[in-house]
């Protein structure tokens, strides 16, 4: 990302907040920068003499105890223009009720580190030790929209969507620099402000890392953080159309059971990890990405051409519930594997939802007699719904 120039002195773009996104929500007054986005921070009164940024004097205050008293194993700043960068992004507070999301806050438990460091710096930092001073997503939201406001916009609901993300239940920046956690992204938007084009931060501390922030490639993805991720952004409140696509835990993580796992970088495969990684872009755009992230996959997760393999990818997720839901009656039908049974699906139903891009939803799917409405039986059933029949489910039974 690129800096600007002003009286031949080089400003990072995002500390001073100078530029096309930058200007937003600031004036200039009397050539220090004033911040008018909350209306908590005041006016930026000082440049802070060890890294020549514009902040406030408070910032410098706050920098000084919790980079002296925050040290080695209970370092929370990268380095100082982190600390001034993120500083000048916090709400200010008030110094006669030192709580919250705040600087103040920060300061208080910044200056007590001096002499319980192990106890305090995860507070003073800039998650604030989730819940002494606000929460981790209370800072990472408000830091996000901040200094990487796009990024924010693309979310319907941060605090919704950042309720997903893991915590590590701690703060340190070399245990948290390469997590996928709150406090890793946390990390990274407090370097925007150092940011380049070679070194993107934003791009770190979004929801959806490009890197550094993201799950080791070699863990299998998990059925829990699946369903965590999914019921949170698919539910009933994301958006005007439901776009619920499991009705319950159960059927969510029974459903995940039943699906190959893949892996965590798997985006287009039909697997959990990608059904994950659409259910994260859910938390932006929840019609559209949720029937990716369901049960059916919905030709997104499982994109096989019907052409050089017989069948599609509805098929295919619809036929690996089959399996695992009835798996007797699977066998007695005939199908020795699930690419036979998908492409008898194919052969049947490609004009009732066989195609790919159908848009599962729980809502859509019981409407007519299709693949959907067989995936959303056999989810069903595979959740503990003892009502449902295998013959609902079969290619040669009716589904209503």
């Amino acid at each position: 990302m690129q800096k600007n120039r002003t009286n031949g002195r080089v400003w990072p773009r995002a500390v001073t907040l100078f530029g096309v996104l930058g200007l937003a929500g600031c004036t200039l007054i009397a050539g220090i920068e004033k911040r008018e986005d909350d209306g908590q921070n005041a006016e930026y009164d000082t440049v802070d003499k060890d890294t020549d940024l514009p902040t406030t004097k408070l910032c410098v205050t706050y920098c000084d105890e919790v980079m002296g008293n925050c040290t080695e194993e209970n370092e929370v700043y990268k380095s100082r223009i982190n600390c001034i960068n993120t500083c000048n992004a916090l709400p200010k507070g008030e110094e006669d009720e030192p709580i919250g999301n705040t600087v103040w806050c920060r300061l208080g438990r910044a200056q007590a580190a001096g002499s319980s460091p192990d106890d305090e710096c995860p507070s003073a930092g800039p998650s604030g030790g989730d819940g002494a001073c606000g929460t981790a997503c209370d800072a990472w939201c408000h830091l996000l929209e901040s200094e990487c406001p796009e990024d924010h916009g693309a979310l319907a609901n941060c605090k919704t969507a950042c309720s997903t993300l893991p915590k590590s239940g701690g703060f340190n920046v070399d245990d948290n620099y390469t997590a996928d956690t709150v406090e890793c992204r946390l990390i990274h938007l407090g370097a925007v402000g150092e940011e380049t084009q070679e070194s993107p931060h934003c791009t770190h501390g979004r929801y959806i890392p490009a890197e550094n922030c993201l799950p080791p490639e070699d863990d299998e993805p998990s059925c829990a953080r699946y369903c965590d991720v999914n019921l949170m952004n698919c539910s009933e409140d994301a958006a005007e159309t439901d776009p619920t696509v499991y009705e319950s835990r159960d059927e969510c993580m029974a459903t995940c059971e039943a699906l190959p796992l893949g892996k965590n970088t798997d985006t287009t495969e039909n697997t959990v990890g990608c059904r994950i990684y659409h259910s994260k872009n859910a938390a932006g755009v929840p019609t559209a990405h949720c029937p990716h992230g369901g049960p059916s996959g919905d030709g997104h997760c499982g994109i096989p051409d019907p052409e050089e393999t017989g069948f599609s990818g509805n098929c295919e997720s619809y036929c690996y519930l089959f399996q695992a839901a009835c798996g007797e009656r699977f066998a007695a039908d005939g199908y020795e594997d699930v690419e036979g049974c998908a492409q008898e699906c194919w052969d049947n139903f490609e004009q009732d939802g066989a195609k790919n891009d159908e848009g599962y939803t729980v809502e859509t799917a019981t409407a007519d007699d299709t693949v959907q409405c067989r995936i959303y039986q056999a989810v069903k059933l595979l959740g503990g719904d003892d009502d449902v029949s295998c013959d609902t489910i079969a290619l040669g039974g009716s589904c209503d």
